[in-house]
């Protein structure tokens, strides 16, 4: 089975990460904000205007992009799924460049760097691709079965594309629901709704046969 995974709020904790540092930013600057946590849309996520979310991008951008902390057991089921025989490839909208993190990267575009940090993090994969927008259309082309996303506006994209999308729970997705969907909170639940489509056995079920 062909897998898709996105990297921002599904392989990373990186909404906690984002309100944690962003209020901080908040605080030094002594502005005024308040989290909004039913938006991943970083301006109206602090209740600030788009300069001031921009030099907010500047400080922690990178940080935000390549130190967040990966999900617990997310290498782990990613690499055990491969080892079963499923392909993992990575979608994300990560752009190809930004200029807001020009002289950020020490010379690298930001896919060679979030390459390296995915290895570094023990992630494995098939392929990868930058830049995708248009989510649904990519599973389609690619004959890609079962997504796994988070972001609201992604997640509209992907009706009739694939057989399974597989929604990780957000605050500020909690009023989508997917006629092909199901909500997961862990890498072990994502795990099991793919054995299941797979006929069941695995790495897990037999470990605990045995």
């Amino acid at each position: 089975m062909r897998i898709g995974v996105d990297i921002d709020g599904c392989l990373t904790e990186q909404v906690h990460t984002v309100w944690e540092m962003g209020t901080k930013f908040c605080a030094e600057k002594g502005w005024e904000c308040k989290i909004n946590p039913r938006t991943n849309r970083k301006p109206e996520m602090f209740g600030i205007d788009e300069a001031a979310w921009l030099e907010m991008w500047r400080e922690y951008g990178k940080s935000w992009m390549l130190d967040c902390p990966m999900r617990a057991c997310a290498a782990e089921v990613i690499r055990k799924l491969r080892e079963e025989g499923h392909e993992i490839w990575i979608v994300t909208a990560r752009h190809h460049t930004d200029p807001h993190m020009d002289g950020m990267l020490e010379g690298e575009t930001l896919p060679e760097a979030t390459r390296k940090w995915l290895q570094k993090s023990g992630i494995v994969y098939d392929q990868i691709t930058f830049g995708t927008y248009d989510k649904g259309e990519y599973c389609r082309e690619n004959g890609i079965e079962v997504m796994i996303e988070d972001d609201p506006r992604y997640l509209a994209t992907f009706d009739g594309a694939t057989k399974m999308v597989l929604v990780f729970d957000q605050p500020y997705n909690q009023g989508v629901e997917m006629k092909n969907g199901a909500r997961v909170y862990t890498w072990y639940e994502i795990y099991e709704q793919i054995r299941e489509m797979n006929g069941g056995g695995g790495a897990f079920s037999k470990e605990k046969e045995d």
